[in-house]
């Protein structure tokens, strides 16, 4: 007979008792009797903003009305074959259950602000978490809690925008043969030769080192070699 009693409770007594099964279990309501637990309760109830009255308003709706087709499906089939109706879970209403085990939503003291904060976290899910959602809502209402389920959806943290360093430009190629170019040796020879001729002027200092160079450069020339038929003529002479 509870099935019936319960399908003539108000949408609003429904929600209030979705309401205070949730809260019973409350840290804060620790300590206190089971009427003043009740009454604490009640006084939150009457204080949940908009969005939150909505939300117990939808869920309680949708209980109501499982409760009555369970109802009218027992009332038509035999005493003998009524299965009871589980009630329909929605998708939202699994999420809060998972996220209430979260420890960033357990250390929110208020059941107000809680419920105010999973609802924005669930207004902001992507399409594709929601349909897995509503799946497991499913799998679950139809198994009445008992089927082995899907694990549950981890919320999609914001990712972070990773600045990489910018990778250093590659040598070209000109560059690259600067660098493995041999230091000039007439380079090192003016080097050389420019402290012993400090006494001469800069136009003179250079002229000299030319020429320096250019003698040096005439006896490094190999030796021009004499071929036989020049041999032959000078054997002649």
């Amino acid at each position: 007979m509870l099935r019936f009693t319960v399908a003539l409770c108000s949408i609003r007594k429904m929600a209030l008792k979705l309401f205070r099964d949730e809260q019973l279990h409350s840290a804060n309501l620790q300590g206190l009797s089971m009427a003043q637990k009740r009454k604490v309760i009640e006084k939150k109830f009457n204080h949940l903003g908009r969005n939150e009255m909505r939300v117990l308003r939808q869920r309680a709706r949708e209980m109501h009305d499982n409760v009555v087709l369970a109802a009218g499906a027992g009332a038509g089939a035999g005493k003998g074959d009524f299965q009871p109706r589980h009630p329909k879970i929605t998708a939202y209403e699994l999420f809060f259950k998972e996220q209430s085990s979260n420890p960033s939503i357990s250390s929110i003291t208020s059941p107000r602000l809680r419920e105010k904060r999973v609802f924005a976290i669930f207004q902001t899910l992507p399409e594709k978490t929601r349909k897995q959602l509503e799946e497991r809502a499913e799998q679950l209402s139809q198994s009445g809690g008992q089927r082995k389920i899907s694990p549950a959806v981890k919320v999609p943290k914001p990712k972070k925008e990773i600045q990489t360093k910018a990778s250093k430009k590659a040598p070209t190629k000109r560059t690259a043969a600067k660098k493995k170019q041999k230091p000039s040796t007439y380079r090192a020879f003016v080097k050389e030769q420019m402290p012993l001729l400090k006494h001469l002027p800069p136009a003179e200092r250079i002229k000299t080192i030319a020429k320096k160079w250019k003698a040096q450069k005439g006896e490094k020339k190999p030796t021009k070699r004499t071929g036989p038929s020049e041999n032959k003529a000078a054997g002649k002479k």
